[in-house]
């Protein structure tokens, strides 16, 4: 029997009588402290005899599922004894564990600095086997400049970006169906697309993006999808995004599942970074920072700015001019500095001067703990901000340390803050 790798698993078939295939096919494999655990189905063709979910591991577990199996076989039963079934589920079983460890086990990595450079679905947002970050404030445009970046990718338009035509998949966890096709159709219309074009995507409303991980890794490998758009992070409904183990989750299945994808998000309140754990900024290899300026009710400028890339060089910021009507999107083409002048002019607010701002005007005194929390930033950041920044004058209570902020004058040589 050969053993084949499939979408998010394994699949193993031999012979029955009259040329029928018995198959066994493993899904939602994980490593759990007991072992391997993982969804294992038994089918007579396409038909499925039994499945269950049980550490793969452990014998009894085999022979229950073995027996149930062979219960359903009907005429095969004499041609596939029980103690023959469950050897072969035995055997599938090692052959799964045993790959996985291949696949899991360390290589020897020659330095190559002539290798092969990095390559973009949509240059330079989007990384070909890479994760990109695209955030920005509340209706700034982040939907619908994620959409256009993934039908550019799915029907290999470079009015916008330079693209590698790959087919893509819209997960919406935010917005009615009915809101996501007319979206699809005002997109279609901008980049000089029938409006009725087709765009992979799955409605998971609601849902966890745990949930869905199975079904996307089963349509990335049925479809041949190249990458996917998750529209948001904000609504992967894994918990506290502050905490760092709903964050890994979230990422984790990104990247377990989807060659190449961008995630939309969205800053904390008042600030100017990635709302939620370190941890999101630390797993993306691309984080692009979203501005607009509106030009009355039928124009939008966006611009965007690359705040990380992993192995890339520093890049230009690029900017759209996005034109509405009643109904949304009908225009997006590429613009300049002199139509949109309040883009470039805005400065990015340092996090040392949103503490500062906000200990003067709001809070008078906080520990590091609650500054992190209000920003989203990483507590250690912001103890190192605290501590080096003349600004900021700490007082212990108990075996807590406050901050508060003073406003100094200039020390000579020294600009003032």
């Amino acid at each position: 029997m050969t053993l084949q790798v499939t979408a998010g698993g394994f699949d193993q078939g031999l012979p029955l009588s009259d040329g029928n295939k018995l198959r066994f096919v493993v899904r939602a494999l994980r490593l759990e402290p007991s072992g391997v655990h993982g969804r294992i189905y038994v089918f007579r063709n396409d038909v499925c005899l039994s499945f269950t979910n049980i550490n793969i591991e452990r014998h009894s577990e085999r022979v229950t599922l073995s027996n149930s199996a062979h219960k359903m076989l009907g005429a095969d039963k004499d041609y596939m004894p029980t103690d023959t079934l469950k050897h072969y589920l035995d055997l599938f079983c090692k052959d799964v564990i045993d790959q996985t460890s291949i696949v899991n086990a360390p290589v020897m990595e020659h330095g190559d600095p002539m290798g092969a450079p990095q390559t973009y679905l949509a240059e330079p947002h989007v990384l070909e086997e890479g994760g990109t970050i695209l955030y920005g404030k509340r209706g700034g445009g982040k939907s619908y400049t994620a959409l256009l970046v993934g039908v550019a990718i799915d029907a290999g338009v470079n009015s916008l970006w330079h693209t590698k035509q790959r087919k893509i998949m819209y997960i919406n966890l935010e917005r009615p169906p009915s809101s996501i096709r007319r979206r699809i159709g005002h997109v279609n219309g901008a980049l000089g697309l029938d409006f009725d074009r087709p765009l992979m995507t799955l409605h998971a409303r609601g849902k966890k993006i745990t949930d869905i991980r199975d079904s996307i890794a089963e349509a990335v490998f049925r479809e041949d999808i190249g990458g996917v758009i998750l529209d948001s992070i904000s609504r992967a409904g894994m918990g506290n995004l502050n905490d760092n183990a709903p964050a890994n989750d979230i990422m984790d299945a990104l990247n377990g599942v989807a060659p190449s994808w961008l995630a939309i998000a969205h800053p904390p309140r008042g600030g100017d970074n990635v709302f939620g754990s370190i941890m999101f900024e630390n797993a993306a290899d691309v984080i692009v920072r979203l501005k607009s300026q509106r030009d009355g009710d039928r124009r939008l400028g966006v611009r965007l700015e690359i705040e990380k890339a992993n192995d890339l060089p520093p890049t230009k910021p690029l900017t759209f001019d996005y034109r509405f009507d009643d109904d949304g999107l009908t225009q997006a083409s590429k613009s300049t500095q002199s139509e949109f002048t309040d883009l470039y002019a805005e400065g990015k607010v340092k996090n040392s001067d949103k503490l500062f701002e906000w200990l003067i005007n709001e809070k008078q005194e906080a520990t590091a703990g609650e500054a992190a929390r209000e920003f989203s930033m990483d507590r250690t950041a912001v103890s190192r901000i605290f501590s080096n920044d003349k600004r900021f004058i700490p007082h212990r209570q108990g075996k807590e340390t406050f901050y508060r902020a003073v406003v100094r004058e200039a020390e000579p040589h020294e600009g003032a803050y």
